[in-house]
């Protein structure tokens, strides 16, 4: 029920309680209040504009974020980010790392109790400083791990993991028959390494890395391989070195 005072209204005072009605509904309050534009009905409207109107700019605000988040989510859909690109040796000296970890030797391979374990390099060395930062500060067993490159047979013997580079390729057979009673775990990359008596070769095949172990080459030289490494090695060329 509207309330309506007797007194008679200035015309400024309808002015203002038009320009109020427009906002507020005129049946909340007398007319004689709205119509005082210092009144407490004029301060509480003005207060309701006022929030109405960071309600509506917060609303763009978050819509505008709205907007941005969708887009940037769609950018990301259509520019993802690239896999990351194989680097082949890179990968081998992880291998070899592991190697170290999952292979025991006898005790004769070292000369003392805290000996390192020696990696040599026979060969192109394509690694660069990927194999050395790998192997950087760690121990295996206690023992520091050695990098080092090597040009004569005497010094592949006083290793303990033989990489035989591919640029050897020709002279491969002959090393690794001086070798085949020695415990020194060769390692080449290079086709039918294995069948030359080598133990293990890497194989790389559409920017893949695997391993081909002859577990029969290690045993023959008191190397035992941990079956972790065995179980991530090729398994058609594993079963076909694997002793019967």
């Amino acid at each position: 029920m509207q309330i309506v005072c007797n007194q008679a209204v200035p015309q400024q005072s309808l002015l203002h309680s038009q320009r109020i009605s427009s906002y507020w509904p005129c049946f909340c309050f007398p007319i004689n209040r709205l119509g005082q534009p210092k009144s407490t009905a004029w301060a509480f409207l003005q207060r309701l504009r006022a929030e109405s109107a960071r309600a509506q700019a917060l609303s763009v605000l978050t819509a505008a974020l709205l907007i941005t988040g969708s887009a940037s989510a769609d950018d990301t859909g259509l520019d993802p980010q690239p896999p990351p690109q194989f680097n082949e040796y890179q990968e081998k000296a992880t291998y070899l790392l592991n190697c170290t970890r999952y292979v025991e030797w006898p005790s004769k391979s070292f000369k003392d109790t805290n000996s390192p374990i020696i990696i040599s390099i026979l060969g192109q060395d394509r690694f660069g400083e990927d194999l050395r930062n790998v192997l950087a500060e760690k121990t295996v067993q206690g023992r520091k791990l050695i990098v080092r490159k090597v040009t004569s047979l005497e010094e592949c013997l006083d290793s303990q993991i033989l990489f035989i580079s591919e640029s050897e390729k020709k002279r491969t057979p002959r090393v690794l028959q001086l070798l085949k009673t020695s415990p020194v775990l060769t390692v080449g990359e290079t086709d039918k390494f294995l069948r030359a008596g080598g133990i293990i070769n890497f194989h790389v095949k559409d920017d893949s890395l695997s391993l081909e172990i002859n577990h029969t080459a290690a045993e023959r030289v008191g190397l035992k391989i941990s079956s972790k490494l065995l179980l991530i090695a090729d398994p058609s060329k594993a079963t076909r070195a694997a002793p019967k």
